[in-house]
């Protein structure tokens, strides 16, 4: 998760080509979504299937045929991972496909600094808006200025202060995190986790409730946050700045 949360950082999951997507990238994207972050919008996360052999030659398409060369294979697995992702309510992903012993390492390496500069390219677009936005207003300074305006502003901060006070109560309790991580993990990790009070990294008690907590709050304020952004819109118009995206 830290790696996730790291704006700086694409993180590659991998999976093999057989049960692409797999369970383990299915889990850790839910997880992303569950948890509120932005790592999937910002493009900040893609899938790589490692196909052994001939699997890419064995699959079947909607028809029952097979395919041909390996790349019409990953076209096909490729079709079937959007789909998966799409009957898990999760959004797309980048994917795509390396097998070591037929294809090059250059197509992979450069797949993956594409997916650098997309990230790159997605902070540099940002900049540009924040700067046409302090250019637009120091063109219209003395707009920004009137009291007028000022007391408008003030005055629909004030409404939405006061609308958004109070947060829904709690939707999910954090120990149910906990407790399905528990059905999912090997009984040798949750119990090499008892022994040590929790502090085991391959099943870490106090991240794994944090997470929840994280959940929890992402369920019951993401609502809040798409009010008062729409209240900035109608208060700014399209200068205003959107919360959680700018």
């Amino acid at each position: 998760m830290a790696q996730i949360e790291d704006e700086r950082t694409v993180t590659v999951l991998c999976c093999s080509f057989a049960d692409a997507p797999g369970n383990v990238p299915l889990s850790i994207l839910r997880d992303a979504i569950d948890a509120g972050s932005d790592a999937i919008e910002g493009d900040r996360i893609c899938l790589l299937a490692l196909p052994r052999a001939d699997e890419a030659l064995k699959v079947v398409d909607d028809t029952g045929n097979r395919p041909s060369t390996f790349e019409e294979g990953y076209a096909i697995r490729e079709g079937q991972i959007e789909q998966q992702l799409a009957n898990e309510g999760l959004p797309n992903v980048p994917v795509n496909f390396f097998h070591v012993e037929t294809d090059a390492p250059e197509d992979i390496w450069a797949w993956l600094i594409d997916r650098i500069g997309a990230l790159r390219a997605a902070k540099v677009a940002r900049i540009q808006r924040h700067v046409a936005a302090a250019e637009d207003l120091i063109a219209n300074a003395d707009v920004a200025k009137t009291p007028q305006a000022r007391g408008t502003i003030a005055a629909t901060i004030g409404k939405a202060v006061e609308r958004f006070r109070d947060l829904n109560p709690t939707i999910r309790p954090a120990p149910l995190n906990l407790v399905a991580e528990v059905k999912k993990t090997h009984q040798s990790s949750v119990a090499a986790s008892v022994n040590r009070k929790g502090d085991w990294p391959q099943f870490p008690v106090a991240h794994i409730l944090g997470q929840g907590v994280r959940r929890d709050v992402n369920l019951r304020t993401s609502g809040t946050f798409i009010r008062i952004d729409e209240a900035i819109v109608i208060t700014h118009g399209d200068r205003g700045l959107r919360c959680g995206a700018d």
